[in-house]
């Protein structure tokens, strides 16, 4: 088992990363761990991911119920709770907007048969998530019946998301998702 100070400060890591690569514009995204079976730690709403220390991050019920922290939870608060709540093995979920899935998102296109194949394997299937309001539980009830086999996804309109069982694999995920977009988007600009 993993501590909490370790959860806390490789969770940061993570998101300073995605900053890094440009997959958190602004005060855009958020990002969650499973502390244990009833609780999780996610990012603070309205805040540049960036600048965020491992004390920032909330502590919160799988009820929703605020259990510990200065700031008030992610306003995708919802979003990550229906992932937790639904599949047992997620350990972390983190939701960007890197521009290329971006992008397919905003245009209402899949994209994971345009990428390589190698990445479809690694990743599963990237489905495109009909559109449902941000912050809101439409958003989450949008997403349910994506999560028994996929870990990957683009929410139609809005941005990625992805859970894992560790951070390692998570952030592989929205990697590996945003190299994906980007491939297919350039086939398609190659191919006219």
């Amino acid at each position: 088992m993993i501590s909490e100070g370790k959860m806390r400060s490789g969770l940061i890591s993570v998101v300073k990363d995605l900053e890094e690569k440009g997959f958190l514009p602004g005060a855009s995204g958020n990002m969650s761990v499973r502390l244990n079976k009833t609780t999780i730690l996610i990012t603070p709403r309205g805040t540049k991911k960036g600048k965020l220390k491992p004390s920032d991050l909330v502590e919160v019920s799988l009820g929703g119920r605020l259990l510990r922290g200065s700031k008030s939870p992610s306003t995708e608060l919802e979003m990550h709770l229906a992932i937790y709540r639904h599949v047992l093995e997620a350990r972390v979920v983190l939701h960007a907007h890197p521009p290329f899935a971006t992008a397919f998102a905003v245009a209402g296109l899949p994209f994971d048969h345009l990428a390589p194949p190698e990445m479809i394997e690694s990743l599963g299937r990237i489905p495109l998530v009909p559109y449902g309001r941000s912050s809101t539980k439409e958003l989450s009830h949008q997403l349910v019946p994506y999560l028994k086999n996929q870990h990957a996804f683009i929410l139609a309109d809005h941005g990625a998301v992805v859970y894992g069982d560790n951070l390692d694999e998570a952030y592989c995920r929205m990697e590996s998702l945003e190299f994906c977009a980007k491939v297919a988007f350039l086939g398609k600009l190659i191919s006219g």
